[in-house]
């Protein structure tokens, strides 16, 4: 990823899908998946550099992003796909939520 000083914050949290599930999810859709720990792992693409971490049954998923429109919309539609319930937020680096997403 290019530049992630300047790049904007993402937080998501997730209930009812695994750790595992998020990795395979994101590695089928491009992310160059890493174990980063026992249980965690690091996500990352062109646009994106991610922890997945936290409690199996409450994954979070948090790093820097390049936002773009066309970064969101792939990552909202990415998560459409799953049946869980998430929150995923992004924030300029002075802490203004730039978009949101909720599901269930």
């Amino acid at each position: 990823m290019k530049d992630p000083t300047l790049t904007p914050t993402l937080y998501a949290a997730f209930t009812q899908i695994s750790k595992f599930e998020l990795m395979c999810l994101f590695k089928h859709h491009g992310w160059l998946v890493r174990k980063s720990s026992w249980t965690d792992y690091e996500l990352e693409n062109e646009w994106s550099a991610l922890e997945l971490d936290g409690p199996d049954s409450a994954p979070l998923l948090h790093g820097l992003i390049l936002y773009t429109e066309p970064h969101w919309i792939f990552l909202t539609e990415l998560l459409v796909r799953l049946v869980c319930p998430c929150q995923v937020e992004v924030y300029r680096e002075d802490g203004m939520l730039l978009c949101e997403y909720q599901r269930g």
